[in-house]
């Protein structure tokens, strides 16, 4: 894999990667004291009854063949049951800790996205408080060292995710964009729901996306999608097409819709076509393929962009990002906060992706060495190198290239 060195900066690549944590939404560390409680009333939490879902009929492709997909509704638990039964004697996860702390009495806007954004129907001071109490009984039971800070606050409350997905599922004639994971039919029957969490602009995207790919001269492609993933910026935005088959009849029905994509009122700067025939429940898949074979460009730049504190940043569709661009600064800042770098230090940026902090922290090193094992990251780190040079200097290969 390749690897650069520059004066602050080393790219290289491990053999054994290891999976992306999660997207995390706030940024905990150090935060001043502020007057927000740190502890609210436990609300118990109220078990519903559960129910099953019904199987429903196969979709039919525009040729009358019946598409028996893997992602047909199941009979199996919904997801606000899932959501509000009880944890496990043995779950201690900091999620079993924070639900009991969410009220149960929910209008119906925020049951439809209380499994996906279980507290996006709260007030944010509200929101806040419940994360607080529940990390701090998190940290007691088990028993760590220390106190934690408070959750620091979002430059953007809601509207802030530069990452978003729906779950296809084709009902008869009629696409459904669901924000869980499981193909199942809502209960209140909504082709779409958007979610308050989404800039206003993925919500047109959406909203577009599930009435054209509900026409007939486009069902072909809505038989064989898994997931639609828009990702980008609070400027432009790239939409991922997530299917299970790739062919030319299905490129040539997908170009044409990337055409009507670009005459919307919201900026569509690109779009792409992703091949996941496992139906996996992740949004992208869940072995990314190492090559570009499963992935495909339909329109505009290959590569996606932004750029936080002056340094520019350029990762490939696929890539690990924040999801949350309005606290990536902050974010960023405070990594440089607790590191204290000194000029005479090297930094390991263990897992780089395509180096978000490698880059901003080059100037106050010696070196960074910066390690992933995603080629896409690897890639776009050495790009990214040559975007920044006057951050931190110029890129030198130091390993070779492996196939």
């Amino acid at each position: 894999m390749p690897c650069d060195r520059l004066p602050g900066r080393e790219f290289t690549g491990s053999r054994k990667p290891r999976a992306k944590q999660a997207e995390e939404e706030t940024f905990r560390t150090s935060a001043p004291a502020t007057d927000r409680p740190t502890s609210r009333k436990r609300t118990s939490s109220s078990e519903k009854t559960l129910g099953t879902k019904t199987r429903g009929p196969a979709t039919a492709s525009p040729r009358g063949r019946a598409f028996n997909r893997a992602s047909e509704p199941q009979a199996e638990q919904s997801e606000e049951d899932i959501f509000w039964a009880p944890a496990s004697a043995s779950d201690r996860s900091f999620a079993s800790f924070l639900k009991p702390l969410i009220p149960s009495t929910i209008g119906p806007e925020g049951q439809a996205i209380l499994y996906s954004s279980p507290l996006a129907h709260l007030d944010y001071s509200i929101e806040l408080q419940i994360k607080d109490q529940g990390l701090m009984t998190f940290w007691k039971q088990h028993r760590l060292p220390g106190l934690p800070e408070q959750v620091i606050r979002s430059p953007r409350a809601r509207g802030y995710r530069t990452t978003s997905k729906r779950k296809a599922f084709l009902h008869g004639s009629t696409l459904y964009l669901l924000l869980g994971d499981k193909a199942a039919l809502p209960k209140n029957r909504q082709y779409f729901t958007a979610s308050p969490l989404e800039p206003k602009e993925h919500e047109i995207i959406y909203r577009f996306l599930q009435q054209k790919l509900s026409e007939p001269a486009f069902r072909l492609i809505a038989g064989h999608l898994n997931y639609l993933i828009i990702r980008g910026s609070y400027t432009e935005q790239a939409v991922i097409f997530n299917v299970n088959l790739l062919n030319g009849p299905l490129v040539r029905k997908m170009k044409l819709l990337g055409a009507h994509l670009q005459k919307l009122p919201v900026t569509v700067s690109a779009a792409f076509v992703y091949l996941d025939p496992s139906q996996s429940d992740y949004y992208l898949e869940s072995k990314r393929p190492a090559e570009t074979l499963n992935f495909k460009k339909l329109f505009g730049p290959d590569q996606l962009g932004a750029i936080y504190h002056g340094c520019r940043y350029q990762f490939h569709p696929t890539s690990f990002s924040q999801i949350n661009e309005s606290i990536v600064e902050t974010m960023l800042g405070k990594a440089r906060e607790l590191l204290a770098p000194a000029p005479d230090q090297s930094l390991l940026d263990l897992y780089c992706g395509y180096g978000l902090f490698s880059h901003y922290l080059a100037p106050d090193y010696r070196q960074v060495l910066a390690v992933d094992g995603e080629g896409h990251s690897i890639r776009a780190a050495e790009a990214n190198s040559r975007l920044n040079q006057k951050q931190g200097g110029q890129a030198k290969p130091s390993l070779p290239n492996n196939p």
